[in-house]
């Protein structure tokens, strides 16, 4: 009689990875439209470029300075409750953007709220979560969460400047917020789970036996730079190269999303045009991200040790993945 499996077909990690690809191109495609309501808000507000800079800057400044916190509260109470928290507080602050009436209320929704809560949505939270079902293909799963990132920019960018010329920047807001409620949180609602032991699963990459039983993993010799607190990783001149490599680029890609569009649009670009441009930028990078993951994937076999797994589960271990 021919053996029949009770896996099922699609593992049900895959559905989790879909989902935070969806997740990342809602809310990061709606924080990367913020240089399309640089103009029209200025102008309505009276707002100098720097003033509404400053409102860029503490958003992306109370975004990172709040991921330790998030990360404690992930550890705690499971990135599912993390994340539809967080998603439900950032469609919220988002629609309530159409009602600023002055910048002090828009620093305190944008800078503030919905920094917070982007935090709770990004891909460091989803990283974690992601990290606990998948074993092996890690960097490549990583990799397609991440690029949701930047396909939310290569569509909501154009997106909300096409909303913006038919309509008004208060009726853009609400476009965007709704695509959070319609499209993020019920997809992360229904499918998102904390770990693979809450369905009777192991993470995707564990050995099984012939008959699909789990076989018993062997603890392996920790690595030259593992760490289970935080005060030994802040002092390893690895977790600050990392850190730094990863400043400059949030750094960078905040100053683009913030003046790209209104200095094209002052130099002379039709607004649709420098949206467009910007919304490329972005796909460019959905190219480079996913054509990146197998190099990253095939460090392990090829030099064992050389590499260090950076994305881990929280209470996972700092250091090189060993051989």
């Amino acid at each position: 009689m021919p053996h029949t499996s009770s896996r099922p077909a699609i593992f049900y990690g895959w559905f989790i990875v879909a989902t935070t690809f969806l997740m990342a191109l809602v809310t990061a495609g709606s924080r990367n439209a913020f240089g399309v309501f640089v103009i029209p808000m200025s102008e309505e507000f009276g707002w100098n470029r720097s003033r509404i800079s400053l409102v860029a800057a503490i958003g992306s400044l109370v975004n990172g300075l709040c991921q330790p916190l998030l990360g404690q509260i992930f550890d705690t109470f499971g990135g599912r409750k993390v994340i539809l928290v967080s998603l439900a507080i950032f469609g919220g602050t988002t629609l309530l953007l159409a009602l600023t009436f002055n910048i002090v209320f828009f620093i305190v929704i944008f800078g503030l709220l919905m920094a917070i809560a982007s935090g709770g949505t990004s891909l460091t939270t989803t990283s974690a979560l992601l990290s606990r079902w998948f074993q092996r293909k890690r960097a490549t799963v990583l990799s397609l969460s991440t690029a949701g990132a930047s396909a939310g920019g290569l569509l909501l960018v154009p997106f909300a400047m096409y909303v913006l010329q038919r309509t008004d920047w208060r009726m853009t807001w609400v476009a965007l917020g709704t695509l959070i409620f319609v499209v993020a949180w019920p997809l992360a609602y229904v499918f998102l789970r904390n770990d693979p032991t809450d369905l009777g699963l192991l993470p995707a990459g564990d050995p099984r036996s012939a008959d699909g039983s789990p076989v018993r993993r062997v603890q392996a010799a920790p690595g030259p730079l593992e760490t289970d607190t935080w005060h030994v990783a802040l002092r390893s001149l690895p977790f600050w190269q990392v850190t730094g490599a990863y400043f400059v680029c949030g750094f960078t890609t905040a100053i683009l999303t913030t003046h790209f569009i209104p200095y094209a649009i002052d130099r002379g670009f039709a607004p649709s045009t420098a949206a467009t441009a910007l919304g490329v930028m972005n796909g460019l990078n959905v190219i480079g991200v996913l054509v990146g993951s197998p190099m990253r994937s095939s460090c392990w076999p090829q030099v064992p040790g050389a590499c260090g797994d950076l994305l881990q589960s929280p209470g996972s271990r700092i250091g090189p993945r060993p051989p």
